[in-house]
Parts: structure tokens; sequence; C-alpha cells
């Protein structure tokens, strides 16, 4: 039932009597199944929408060579080091310092390293105290996800290949201040300027391979062999919401509202047979309760929902 983009637009126009070879309806009815598809899709982090992206993490670059600077400044001297352009982005650990420097720029003729914030020791040092001759440790702070993330809502489960735990950027930076290399036991999602991006404590010692479910954007309908991701059982929620567009906006007709009642009651009902609602009719969502002033209909609602009641 209407299983492609092209389907549901031809299920719009046969129930509203449009001539599909119209182009001023045809594109009416484009746009408006694509925005219902997205709204309905967007309402909640609907299980079947789910889908797996694999990061591949790296270990420390650890050497050659050794690095001296001065404390309280933001340049940072290698020696036999071979540091590249490839490293701004990546952060750094100098010695046993706990502090950790984002790597702003890279001059690879000198090997000097441009770092933010400036380096600095767990209690003050005053300018011109240098340290020498120390190691390093050059590693990536976050791994991008893939293009079609999406955030993460508070509800949303996530789940690994691996024994982690998931915390809050918050929680996360409280661990990240005591710089530890091995095999990540914690995630999180950090918001980067590129993007969000996934971050491990400890930090990676090696090469591992983690897996992990998410919730991708939903993508427009473009080409009429685009699937309808809304189970079949429901489409008629996105059939009935766009009818109630067309009836309402172009051919002004009043029956658009029972429509949109019934758009929306169908759509609840996805929401509690995918359980985003209690069993409890006395413990419904607040978005029952904003749906209750649209549909003015409570009775109605429920009896569809949860069948049999009064």
């Amino acid at each position: 039932m209407y299983a492609t983009f092209q389907e549901a637009q031809l299920a719009v126009n046969t129930r509203a009597m449009l001539d599909p070879l119209d182009p001023v309806s045809s594109a009416i009815v484009a746009d408006r199944v694509n925005a219902w598809h997205k709204r309905i899709l967007g309402e909640e982090s609907w299980p079947f929408m789910q889908t797996y992206g694999t990061i591949v993490t790296q270990g420390p670059i650890t050497g050659p060579g050794v690095v001296s600077g001065e404390f309280l400044s933001n340049q940072v001297q290698g020696a036999g080091t071979t540091f590249t352009s490839n490293m701004v982005g990546m952060w750094i650990q100098i010695g046993t310092f706990y502090d950790i420097y984002n790597i702003t720029a890279v001059d690879t003729v000198n090997q000097v390293l441009t770092v933010n914030p400036p380096v600095t020791m767990e209690t003050y040092v005053a300018p011109g105290t240098f340290f020498t001759g120390q190691n390093f440790y050059i590693f990536p702070l976050s791994y991008p996800f893939p293009s079609n993330f999406r955030m993460p809502s508070e509800t949303d489960n996530f789940l690994t290949n691996a024994p982690m735990k998931f915390y809050g950027e918050r929680v996360w930076r409280r661990y990240m201040t005591y710089p530890y290399f091995d095999y990540p036991t914690i995630w999180t999602v950090l918001q980067t300027p590129t993007g969000p991006q996934m971050a491990f404590y400890p930090f990676a010692l090696g090469s591992y391979s983690i897996t992990f479910t998410y919730f991708p954007l939903i993508q427009d309908l473009v080409n009429p062999t685009d699937p309808v991701l809304i189970p079949d059982a429901y489409r008629d929620a996105l059939i009935n919401g766009v009818l109630s567009d067309i009836l309402r906006d172009t051919l002004n007709n009043p029956n658009w509202q029972v429509l949109y009642k019934e758009s929306i009651i169908l759509s609840d009902k996805m929401r509690y047979d995918y359980g985003f609602w209690d069993d409890n009719p006395q413990l419904v969502p607040h978005s029952y309760r904003k749906r209750k002033l649209i549909t003015g209909d409570e009775g109605s609602v429920l009896r569809t929902v949860w069948g049999g009641l009064p």
C-alpha cells in the first residue's frame, strides 16, 4: 500500500480526484506528501528507523622524537619528530602532564605545533619556565558520525558491540581530565563545529572497530521510487494528513478537519503500538494532551488507541 513516493502521490490524487498530469496540483501533492512523511517519522525515535554505523579508532602517535617549549606559550617545539599537517585538529598530551591541548596548526618545516590552550602545569608556573625533552601522545579526541546521523533525544537507546556505557558530555569531560589510553569503556556525543562526533574514554590505545546503532536523519522524498518508511498498517496517517491539507488549502473543503483527526488518531495508534504510550490511559504523554486540543475529541482518540474505552 503506497510503498513509494510516486504511489503515495497517486493515492492522494485518486482520493481527491485531482489530475496527476496537472503540474500545479502535482507539485502541491508532492510537497505535502514529503512534508507529512517527515513529520510523522520525526515525531518519535521509531525502532524501524534505527540503523548501524561503524567507527574505527586510532591509537596515539608517540614518536619519534621529543618535544620542548615554554609553559604558558602556544608553541610546542619538536626535536627528531615527524609532525604532519594531518595532525591539525588532533590533541597532544605532553609527558605526564594531565592537561591535553588541541593542535590548531603545524609548521612541518620547523616542526612546531601551535596548540590551544597554552601549555600549563597542574600548579601555576611563571612565564619563562620551560619543559624539555618530553615524550608526547598525539591522538584524535573524537570521531565523526555517519553523515546522516541524527542527534539523539534523551530517551533514545544506543547499543554498541563493545561493553561501553553512554554518558552525557558533562560527565565524560570529568573523566577525560585524566588522560589514559586503553580500550574505551565510556562514550558520548560531542557537538563540534563540523557536526556531532563520537568520543571515548579511556582514549583509544589502538585501532578498534566500534559498531553502534543510531537514528538517521529523515531524508526528503525526491525520486518516484523513494520508499515510504512508515509501516504499511499506518500509512493512511500520511495520506489522510496530505488530503486534509489539500481539502483545506486548495479545495476549501470543510471536511479537511475529519481527515486531519483521522491522521492524528492513526499516528497515535502507531505510537502506542510501538510502546511510546503507557498501557494505563491515565498516564498518557504530553503529546496526547496537545493532540486532544487539536482534535477536540478525547473519546475518539482513546477508543481508537486503547479500544473499548468509553
